[in-house]
């Protein structure tokens, strides 16, 4: 019997992201001990005969997938095309907002949905479909990573995929004296793809001019230059500070799995919301506007409320990850059935 083939596609980390990193990483090794061609991005048409012959095609989904995008629609081909192939696709660590309905429903073409949040979750339910809820992975990748939240370091900020809202919380470790950890990273070596050569090629002119730089280079280059470029020390860090102010979503995954004090600000979409709520936290006391960075002197501590509820997610989310990979597992049988016919 040959080996089993998988294609993971949307592999992120051309993005130098700790997130997408960690996301990755956790994919990968769930995937073991099989070795996935992994490509970048979601447009599958270059690797065609690949993503349409393989015994398994994982979709990681993340923040992508949301109001109608023409990334959407891609993937939604892709699953359509290999169920007419009797071969089976896994949309996974996916959140989806702001899609039309018909897009929605086309997601039965796929052989599992795993939504990283419950507001996403809801709405492919809503469309009479049955994903499974597993939190982002991240969360997971933070919880096993070995550290623990010893609070020695000043509070820290972090960065947000809004450009405004990266200025103001870099400002405001300025003006407070925090430490400053963007949730992006400086990116050593390139990775597959223009993006990742632009990155690096902005941040290392980011990093040799300071701020001379900046009327030249966009806010995100500055965040790339002073970031850790390995997630171990971005993680370290988290784990060492008082608390955490952010606009990042995976900056949250992080901070839950470290269970480090946050405070969140709205991000792009309503994922930061959604996360807490499947966590039991109350964005009420966990998140603050815009408006209010500049009054936030201190992270509140979690309450022993939060911490029992933190510690319930944790050991849910942990569940129900091992049985979305055993899944996959199963799913390799069907695939390479189909290909042996």
């Amino acid at each position: 019997m040959k080996e089993a083939r998988i294609v993971l596609l949307g592999d992120t980390r051309d993005l130098h992201h700790h997130g997408c990193e960690a996301v990755v990483s956790e994919i990968l090794h769930g995937l073991k001990p099989s070795q996935p061609l992994v490509l970048p991005g979601h447009d599958w048409d270059g690797q065609r005969e690949a993503c349409l012959s393989a015994d398994l095609v994982v979709i990681n989904g993340e923040g992508s997938l949301h109001h109608g995008r023409k990334t959407v629609a891609d993937v939604l081909q892709l699953a359509e095309r290999r169920r007419e192939l009797g071969r089976p696709t896994a949309l996974i660590n996916t959140s989806w907002f702001e899609n039309p309905r018909d897009f929605t429903e086309r997601l039965a073409a796929f052989d599992l949905v795993a939504a990283r949040d419950l507001q996403s979750f809801d709405t492919i339910a809503e469309a009479g479909l049955q994903p499974i809820l597993v939190p982002d992975l991240a969360i997971h990748h933070a919880q096993s990573s070995g550290l623990q939240w010893l609070p020695t370091e000043a509070p820290m900020a972090s960065d947000s995929t809004i450009p405004e809202l990266s200025r103001r919380l870099r400002d405001h470790t300025r003006t407070h004296h925090w430490d400053y950890l963007p949730t992006l990273a400086y990116p050593v070596h390139a990775r597959p793809g223009s993006k990742s050569r632009r990155i690096l090629r902005r941040s290392k002119i980011a990093a040799s001019l300071g701020p001379f730089a900046r009327p030249f280079l966009s806010d995100r280059y500055f965040n790339h230059a002073c970031g850790e470029a390995a997630t171990s020390a971005y993680l370290s860090r988290l784990a060492s500070c008082s608390g955490l102010l952010t606009g990042r979503f995976h900056a949250v995954c992080f901070a839950i799995g470290l269970k480090v004090p946050f405070l969140a600000i709205a991000s792009n979409t309503a994922k930061i919301e959604s996360l807490l709520e499947s966590a039991g936290l109350d964005p009420a006391r966990r998140m603050i506007r815009v408006k209010a960075i500049d009054a936030a002197q201190a992270i509140p501590p979690f309450t022993a409320t939060e911490t029992f509820s933190i510690d319930r997610f944790l050991t849910t989310a942990k569940e129900q990850r091992d049985a979305m990979f055993r899944s996959l597992g199963e799913f390799l049988a069907i695939g390479g059935a189909a290909n042996r016919r």
